[in-house]
This record gives structure tokens, C-alpha cells and sequence, in this order.
């Protein structure tokens, strides 16, 4: 880490004039001798001692403020990681864990996410040893897999989802050569797999598959983040997501504290189905501590929030602390119960739906609720406030669940069209795909910038920008500056946007990006030169000279 430390004049005048200050105010008489002896003296134990306190003090300063806003933008990060909306929930995966001598690896899920009933539901392709051979084994997989999606749809539609690792830009023309030759039109995803091989060697993947090796498996959490990425990526210690910045540099114990807290909110902002979420979801859901996830997931399945109060060790206290974040999914006795209201919230609920003619959540339509900030609206909260005796509060948060409820859509998707005002898909905007005969030479792809309309994917948020992943083999840095109006704060992970690539440096294989539609064009920056002294300090600070 570098820091500049500038030392003008001044300031060793002003410590010189409070010296003689102090000095004439004691009552003694200044003469030159004494003058030259207090100037030599400033100078003295400036240079020696004074300036090199207030250098190490900065220093510490910068370097405390430094880490914990690092640990504030990888937190956040972690918790937009989390609430990136699924891509498909209820369709078939054919995930793919690109590689080059190793092969790729194949994995086969249902809409639940399991693998399929089939001995090649795991599957290696090595396509750099016999490239026809690999194709009819792609083409053979294909086959299974669209046999067993129309035996639950007539469409028998799936999804390909490619991790964006070394070698996907290979494995991507494999597969569209599969698809051009078999003549089956194919969706291809790429998703980010960072973490993935982390989670293939962890005690959960080894009880999930035990009699499979752990480089087999790395394609099965690449293919379920597509379906629900929360359930996947709240396995993988956060610190393998690859979506902060200087993580090795910072303090431990704060970045894991701050991590943990940034999942916990994140699961409690979602919910989670008590009857169907992992151990690792309800490990992370507020209240629930110790063994009583393993107790939840043993006492399956259950009808109603009241139930849990029959699990072993689960205590009113505990009851009232986690039942707002846990629901009861597919048509529970309470109707409220698959909702986030909480149980405490029932009666208001109730009262509010007839305040607004209506029996059910499944009969509420969205005009039937007045507009934040509306006469209506106001006047709805009043009358909730004066009979129900609860806070205003309260009552507006119930009226937005409620709301979203009947709209049955996913907060996550909340979350992200309340940032962008609506969510980018493959396929919901034209773009350009990034030239795949650049990937591997990066003098032809400094020769063919600017490249403009490119589409790419957000991965990782900082103050100074957003990296993007376009396809090239490394991320690029949309610097805040050539944003645009769209800016960092509406900017959140996973989205797809359209891109210029301004410029690339072979040397450093730093790639240049702005936003598609503001014909910037690349400048490149001016030497600096610098009139500060600039000092290299380690972290620990420097041995000083005895």
C-alpha cells in the first residue's frame, strides 16, 4: 500500500512560533542565540521524531477508515449476492463445469434441483481428446434431458448453465456445435461459479454425494444457482464469492462478523420455507441457534406456524423471534401462514383486508390498495393505529407484505426492480455478444476496440465502479465516471447491461469499459506527477532505527 505525505513549511513555522511563544510568555528574553537555539532545536526533533508520528498516525487512520469501508461494500455485496432473483425456478438444468484437460463436467437436475434418476446424471466429457466422440455424448445427454422435462411439461424446456471458469468459452461453442447439429435451439446462461469448487470439497457436498469424487460435482452448484441462488450460495463461506475488495488484508474476525450478518439478513428479507429450505438456510434465519435447525428438519413436515412450537427446545421466546421469517409453503390450514406477516400481526392483517372489501390474500388485486402517501392510505392507517392501539409503522409494513403477497412475486425481485425499476434478462434487450476469436489474443482485441453494445453482467460492486463479466475471460471496470445517469447506487449483482469496451492494456490486461449509449470514447490518463514525498509502509508499520 502507498500513501503520500506532504510536509510543508508551514508547519514546522507554526510549531516554531508556539515554542517561542511559550518561551515569551515565561519571561524570558529572546535573543539570537536563543532564537537559533529553538530553531535548531523545531527543526531537530521534527525531522527525527515529530514528522515520522504524524506520518505513522495518518497512516493508521487511512488505513482503519480504509478496511472498514472494505468490509461495509463486501458485506453489502454478499447480501445483494444473495438476493439476486432466480433465473428459473421450475424448469431443467443442464449444468456444465468447464475445463480444458480435465474435460467438463455434466450434471443433470430436476426443477427441485436434484439429479437425475440416471447413471449419467454425472457426466465427463473430455472434448479436447476426441471432439466427434464428445458431441454425440453431448447430444445423448441433451436427449435425457428433454425426455424427462416433457414428461412433467409439454414444452420439455431446459436451461444450460455455463460456468464462467476457464474453458467456458470453449465448452460454449461445443455445445452451440451440439446444438446446431441436432437441431435443438438452446438457452445458455452463464453463471458465475466462484465457490462452486469450494463447495465440492465441503462435509455437506461429501453427505449429499458421498460415492462421487468432489471434482464431479462442482457443476451441481453451478446448475442450482441458476434455479435459487440463495440456497446455493449460503453454503459457500463468503469469503469465496469473489465479490469484495482487499479481503486478505483485512482484519478476520470483523469481515466474518460482518459477513455472517450481511446472510442473516439477507435470509430474513427473503423468508423461507420451513418444510423444504436447507440446513444451511435455517442455520442463517434469526432466533433459530444451536441444533434447533437439525430439530425443524427432523419434525417435517408441518401445516401451520403453530406447529413449531412443538419442536423440542423451540420455546415461545424463540417462536416469537423467528416466526416472521419462516412460512409454510404450498397451501397451509392459515392462509396468512405462507405470508411474512407475523403471527403477532394476524388480527391487523384480517382487518385490513376487509377494510379493503376483500376475504383473501388470493382474491386481493393490487387496486384495491391505496398509494403510499395517499388521503386513502392515510386515512386506512389512522383508523388501524386508533383501534389496534400499534404504531403507524407497523401497520404501513403490514400493508406492504400483504400487498406483496398478493402480488406473488418474489422479494428478491422486489428488491431489484425497486433499484433498477426493472430486471435485465438474457434476451430482454438487444446486445452483441462478445467476438469469441478475442478471447485468447489480446493484442487483436486491443486492435478491435472500441467495442460498443456488448452485453454484460455485473460481478462485483466497489465505490470506484462496477466489474463486469462480457465473456472475454477476465472482468472489465466500468469506472463510475463513464456511468452515465445510471450510477453505482442502481446498480446491483447479477444485472445485464449494455456495454462499450473502450480499451484494453496488453501489459496489465486492465479492460476499460462505459455504458453503451453515451459515445464515450477512451482517453488515456496523464502521468502524474506527484510534489509530495511518498513513502511505502508495510501494514504493520516500519522497524525504526535504534
Amino acid at each position: 500500500m502507498t500513501i503520500s505525505f506532504s510536509d510543508p513549511d508551514f508547519i514546522k513555522h507554526r510549531i516554531r512560533s508556539v515554542v517561542v511563544k511559550d518561551v515569551l510568555q515565561s519571561g524570558s528574553k529572546m535573543d539570537n542565540g536563543l532564537h537559533k537555539l529553538l530553531t535548531d532545536a523545531v527543526e531537530d526533533s521534527y525531522s527525527r521524531l515529530i514528522r515520522r508520528r504524524v506520518t505513522s498516525s495518518s497512516w493508521k487512520e487511512r488505513v482503519c477508515k480504509a478496511e472498514g469501508r472494505a468490509i461495509d461494500v463486501f458485506a453489502q455485496n454478499v447480501k445483494e449476492s444473495l438476493l439476486v432473483p432466480p433465473q428459473s425456478e421450475t424448469t431443467f438444468v443442464f449444468a456444465m463445469d468447464p475445463g480444458h484437460k480435465a474435460g467438463c463436467k455434466i450434471a443433470l437436475l430436476d426443477s427441485n434441483g436434484c439429479l437425475l434418476q440416471k447413471k449419467r446424471a454425472l457426466h465427463t466429457v473430455r472434448y479436447m481428446e476426441n471432439r466427434d466422440v464428445a458431441i454425440r455424448e453431448l447430444g445423448e445427454l441433451i436427449q435425457i434431458i428433454r425426455d424427462a422435462a416433457k414428461s412433467t411439461s409439454k414444452s420439455g424446456s431446459f436451461v444450460v448453465a455455463l460456468g464462467n471458469g476457464h474453458g467456458s468459452d470453449d465448452c460454449q461453442a461445443l455445445i452451440e456445435e451440439v446444438s446446431r447439429k441436432y437441431n435443438v435451439p438452446l438457452d445458455i446462461s452463464l453463471v458465475d461459479e466462484a465457490g462452486a469448487s469450494v463447495w465440492s470439497v465441503s462435509k455437506g457436498a461429501a453427505q449429499e454425494f458421498p460415492n462421487e469424487a468432489p471434482s464431479s460435482i462442482g457443476a451441481v452448484s453451478i446448475g442450482r444457482r441458476i434455479q435459487d441462488p440463495m440456497n446455493e450460495l449460503v453454503k459457500i463461506p463468503p469469503r469465496s464469492l469473489g465479490v469484495g475488495m482487499y479481503q486478505h488484508d483485512l482484519s478476520e474476525k470483523v469481515l466474518e462478523e460482518k459477513l455472517k450478518d450481511a446472510v442473516i439478513d439477507a435470509v430474513a428479507f427473503v423468508g423461507v420455507d420451513v418444510n423444504t429450505a436447507p440446513l444451511e438456510i435455517l442455520r442463517n434465519v434469526p432466533g433459530l441457534k444451536g441444533k434447533l435447525p437439525d430439530a425443524i428438519i427432523a419434525s417435517r413436515p408441518f401445516y401451520s406456524r403453530e406447529c413449531l412450537k412443538k419442536v423440542k427446545g423451540l420455546g415461545p421466546k424463540t417462536f416469537e423471534n423467528c416466526a416472521g421469517f419462516i412460512h409454510i409453503g404450498n397451501k397451509p390450514e392459515e392462509e396468512l401462514d405462507s405470508t411474512r406477516v407475523h403471527p403477532e400481526s394476524y388480527i391487523l392483517a384480517r382487518w385490513l383486508l376487509g377494510e379493503l372489501k376483500c376475504n383473501s390474500i388470493s382474491t386481493l388485486k393490487h387496486a384495491m390498495i391505496p398509494e403510499k402517501g395517499s388521503k386513502n392510505r392515510m386515512k386506512l392507517v389512522d383508523k388501524a393505529a386508533r383501534l389496534h392501539n400499534v404504531s403507524r409503522e407497523r401497520i404501513e409494513n403490514t400493508i406492504d407484505v400483504i400487498s406483496e403477497s398478493a402480488s406473488g412475486k418474489d422479494p428478491r425481485v422486489v428488491f431489484c426492480e425497486s433499484k433498477l425499476g426493472v430486471i435485465k434478462r438474457d434476451g430482454s434487450f438487444e446486445c452483441n455478444t462478445f467476438p469469441r476469436n478475442l478471447v485468447s489474443d489480446l493484442n487483436a482485441f486491443e486492435k478491435a476496440c472500441p467495442l460498443r453494445n456488448i452485453k454484460g453482467t455485473i460481478r462485483n460492486i466497489t465505490d470506484f465502479g462496477v466489474f463486469i463479466d462480457f465473456g472475454g475471460g477476465r472482468d472489465g471496470l466500468l469506472h463510475k465516471k463513464n456511468m452515465g445517469s445510471m450510477g453505482i447506487e442502481n446498480t446491483f449483482i447479477g444485472n445485464h447491461i449494455s456495454i462499450d469496451i473502450l480499451h484494453v492494456c496488453v501489459e496489465t490486461k486492465r479492460i476499460s469499459l462505459a455504458m453503451s449509449g453515451l459515445g464515450i470514447e477512451y482517453k488515456p490518463m496523464p502521468p502524474k506527477v506527484s510534489k509530495t514525498v511518498t513513502k511505502k509502509m508495510k501494514s504493520k508499520g516500519r522497524k525504526r532505527k535504534r
